[in-house]
């Protein structure tokens, strides 16, 4: 059992902590896990295309993207909304995650907003820049590459 005096002294110290005191602090040799969130419970939970479909792309070396972990909630709220912008340009014909040429050629010029939006995006959210746009080119696949890493950036941004 506690004295008074303690009592007293435990409320003084709880009543002056700051929110700070006790935010979690992470080790400082923690490494960021930038995985989506459930994707060690099923592969059906792992990143995938835009469509769904496992992604032909080896995401392995893609560059990671900067935390929005201390940014103001209208800024956070922007990057949201422009991930939806973007999204929304997606084709309808895209959804059933089989993409043919011809849908792309049926709407080339909401394609081609599509990919500049996202690369754009992409590039701006990346820790570095010019790592990001050497993996982009880089890549076999550039069109699939960058939709499949708008879909991490995406489900990290939802984490």
């Amino acid at each position: 059992m506690t004295s008074p005096a303690e009592s007293a002294a435990d409320h003084a110290d709880r009543a002056t902590a700051t929110a700070t005191d006790y935010a979690p602090q992470a080790p400082v040799d923690a490494t960021p896990d930038e995985t989506p969130a459930l994707a060690s419970v099923g592969p059906e939970y792992a990143a995938t295309s835009p469509g769904g479909e496992r992604s032909t792309v080896n995401l392995d070396g893609l560059p990671a993207f900067r935390s929005m972990q201390g940014t103001l909630p209208s800024a956070r709220f922007h990057v949201k909304r422009q991930m939806m912008e973007i999204q929304a340009l997606m084709p309808e014909s895209w959804k059933d995650g089989d993409v043919s040429e011809e849908d792309v050629l049926a709407d080339v010029d909401k394609v081609d907003e599509l990919f500049s939006k996202a690369e754009a995006m992409l590039l701006d959210r990346a820790k570095d820049r010019a790592e990001m746009e050497r993996w982009l080119c880089a890549q076999e696949n550039g069109e699939q590459a960058l939709m499949d890493a708008f879909s991490v950036m995406a489900e990290q941004l939802g984490n």
